[in-house]
């Protein structure tokens, strides 16, 4: 997003900065796993992902949390890779976010046999912490104690995720990229404790 605001660190000197907290995961191919940090086909990777910690120290932001969202990969004999989760919000002020983000309405579909992605979704966590559902792109104000919440899209899968090799189905698991119960319904392979 576009965030912008005035920073109450800093004598509410005014601020603007476009920061990059959570990519679209790319889609799986005939060699290969999707690529993470893809992001879309436009930047093809080339954007790099912020550190939170700049990000916190330029802008009066707290970013809460950031990971891989479990089972929105794509399944595949070479899955998408899945996307993220991101929340986010402002430090004692109110901050205006202009964000886009892809796959909100068409998922990043598969190839071959592979599975389409999850979808993305933008929320607003209230500061009562409930969730209402916001536009797929466009500007949103951000109040004290509110946050941005982020589902980015997972890449499409290639090839029939059955055709996927147990070992790396396995590795999905433990890495905690799918669940078990995904890894049994999606893939055929039911892993003991």
């Amino acid at each position: 997003a576009v965030i912008s605001g005035v920073d109450p660190r800093h004598d509410d000197a005014p601020f603007v900065n476009q920061i990059f907290t959570g990519p679209n995961g790319g889609a799986g191919g005939p060699h290969t796993d999707g690529w993470l940090t893809l992001s879309d086909l436009g930047s093809g990777g080339s954007l790099l992902l912020d550190s939170i910690e700049i990000d916190a120290l330029k802008q009066p932001i707290i970013i809460h949390e950031r990971r891989l969202a479990p089972d929105t990969e794509g399944a595949g004999r070479h899955r998408g890779a899945p996307g993220m989760h991101v929340e986010y919000g402002p430090l004692e002020c109110s901050i205006e976010a202009i964000y886009a983000n892809d796959g909100a309405i068409n998922a990043m579909e598969g190839a071959r046999g592979g599975h389409p992605g999850a979808r993305s979704s933008q929320q607003l966590r209230k500061a009562d912490g409930s969730l209402v559902e916001i536009d797929t792109c466009g500007p949103v104000n951000v109040r004290p104690g509110e946050r941005l919440v982020a589902q980015t899209s997972g890449g499409g899968g290639y090839g029939l995720p059955v055709d996927r090799a147990v070992g790396e189905v396995v590795d999905d698991v433990n890495e905690g990229w799918i669940s078990r119960d995904r890894a049994q319904r999606v893939s055929g392979v039911v892993l003991s404790a």
